[in-house]
């Protein structure tokens, strides 16, 4: 798997622009993150990325394939979210 540094700022996409395709996974995120009483992740979406990972100290990110949400069902994508936020706990 290629390093993130190898990877380069532009290979990510943050949501804030139009993203209604990803709607969903912000949601999702968004409640695992106030049920858990924390605050939100930053959330990055890149096409260079085979799987999740989760990682940051001072800047707790989740980075996700582009195409996560065609691959998961509703309930496997918080499942994947759980997962990745709780690495950042």
């Amino acid at each position: 798997m290629r390093r993130l540094d190898e990877l380069g700022r532009s290979s990510f996409d943050p949501i804030g622009k139009d993203d209604s395709q990803t709607a969903t996974t912000v949601s999702l995120l968004t409640d695992i993150a106030a049920r858990s009483n924390t605050k939100l992740p930053r959330l990055l979406f890149s096409p260079d990325i085979p799987e999740p990972m989760a990682c940051g100290i001072l800047r707790p990110t989740i980075l996700l394939p582009s195409d996560i949400e065609e691959r998961l069902d509703r309930n496997e994508l918080r499942a994947l979210l759980a997962h990745e936020f709780a690495h950042l706990q």
